[in-house]
């Protein structure tokens, strides 16, 4: 029965120092789907593990910047949050409510469970988690245009976040602010600029190859929109080889058909003509192609080649729910190539649109940036009321002490009185008078 319960025992340690291990290689470095894969298979009959394997997979994925595939991390969500929910692991709970929120279909869901994720983060005292889950709901927002809350939760997952500045999920509150201030309804540029610089040496630590080319292309545009073209052009370079490096073809042809732009601002047509055809005769990638054609048109029409010029323009149109600021380059665009083919009636009417849209271009970045500021100031009121609250908790504290201390005191000077008149009373007992003595 002793070698029984011994070898039982030594089974049942071996077992753990093995979770152990894959929990530590499981959270130490992002794996690929097959070693992830393998991983969860050997250990399907231990439900924590796998509430955790879920958890951590699903949110490694999110701050690499790697796709969910919907269909399979779906239900790699839903089963995670089963078992976690069964355990009452509050931290598993919150991490896969945050993976559930990220691939919900709609904005509510989304919300819903961020705010859940939030207060279960909160319970299990989950600093990370916190930081994630605040960033994410930010992210929402700032797809929503909601700017006001959107810049406020991105600032509180930055001050939260800087209490372990180099946890990924502290990393990812930055990018998401980062994105907020690169955004040209924002315009904070100087400031994204510092945080994406600040960025890429921790992702490349973490060898996250993904994330990297995004940041890098990330910061090439801020480049590109405060007119640093030399800047954007090493950057632009550097990220069209990080996304080569990780097979992406989409991200490698976006990379080059901007640096075809960023040539075309610096008088090189011919350059930038050869680069964005290069691009539109790739028919795997179709990212961004009404941009790609604008920028072709621009460059034949700086060639003289009007006619070209003009069929591209055409197959550059923005749709209906293009942006403002996409209406505003098309129909720059248009105006110039009227102009230059002596067409004065419609580069007037072109000239009209684009003043049009260009004004609703500065109406909404007027309306984001107050926004932004009115965010800055709540979270600046916030601060010193709570500092206000410390200070006030400081002070009813040292009043109670206080309070306490004339308590003592005077309970000291009592018990001294008190003690003083028994004493006198035994002495004053035993004294003689001098009439007595005389007797």
């Amino acid at each position: 029965m002793a070698r029984l319960l011994t070898c039982t025992l030594a089974l049942a340690c071996s077992l753990a120092q093995a979770g152990d291990a894959d929990l530590a290689r499981l959270t130490a470095a992002p794996l690929s789907d097959e070693d992830w894969r393998a991983m969860v298979a050997s250990r399907g009959s231990d439900p924590a593990f796998m509430a955790r394997a879920y958890r951590v997979g699903c949110l490694q994925r999110i701050q690499a910047g790697t796709a969910l595939e919907t269909p399979a991390h779906a239900e790699a969500v839903r089963l995670g949050l089963v078992l976690a929910e069964q355990l009452a692991v509050r931290a598993d709970i919150a991490g896969l409510l945050l993976c559930r929120g990220r691939l919900a279909k709609g904005h509510g869901q989304a919300a819903a469970d961020y705010a859940r994720a939030l207060a279960e983060a909160a319970q299990a005292a989950d600093i990370g988690l916190q930081v994630m889950a605040i960033a994410l709901r930010g992210e929402l927002r700032h797809g929503q245009s909601d700017w006001f809350h959107a810049q406020k939760d991105l600032l509180t997952a930055q001050q939260l976040a800087q209490r372990q500045p180099d946890d990924p999920t502290s990393q990812h509150a930055m990018l998401a602010l980062a994105h907020l201030y690169a955004d040209p309804q924002i315009a904070q540029y100087e400031q994204a600029i510092s945080l994406y610089r600040d960025l890429l040496p921790r992702l490349e630590a973490r060898k996250v190859g993904q994330r990297l080319a995004d940041v890098r292309l990330s910061l090439a545009l801020v480049y590109l929109r405060v007119e640093r073209h030399d800047l954007a052009l090493i950057a632009l370079t550097e990220a069209e080889r990080a996304f080569a490096s990780v097979n992406d073809a989409m991200g490698a042809a976006r990379a080059k058909a901007h640096r075809a732009e960023v040539l075309l601002r610096l008088n090189e047509p011919s350059q930038s003509l050869g680069l964005i055809d290069d691009v539109l005769k790739d028919r795997q990638v179709r990212a961004d192609l009404s941009a790609q054609h604008l920028t072709r048109a621009a460059a034949l029409r700086q060639l003289g080649r009007l006619k070209e010029a003009k069929a591209a323009l055409t197959r550059a149109m923005p749709g209906p729910e293009a942006s403002a600021s996409s209406q505003v380059s098309w129909a720059q665009e248009s105006a110039e190539l009227a102009a230059q083919s002596g067409q004065w009636q419609l580069a007037y009417e072109a000239r009209s649109a684009e003043l049009k849209a260009r004004t609703l271009v500065e109406t909404q970045r007027r309306d984001a940036q107050q926004a932004s500021r009115r965010a800055h100031g709540a979270l600046e009121c916030e601060a010193s009321e709570n500092l206000l609250r410390h200070q006030q908790a400081r002070m009813a504290l040292h009043g109670q002490r206080l309070e306490w201390a004339l308590l003592v005191a005077a309970g000291l000077a009592l018990v001294a009185c008190v003690a003083g008149w028994r004493r006198r009373k035994r002495t004053g007992s035993k004294e003689v008078l001098p009439a007595e003595r005389s007797q």
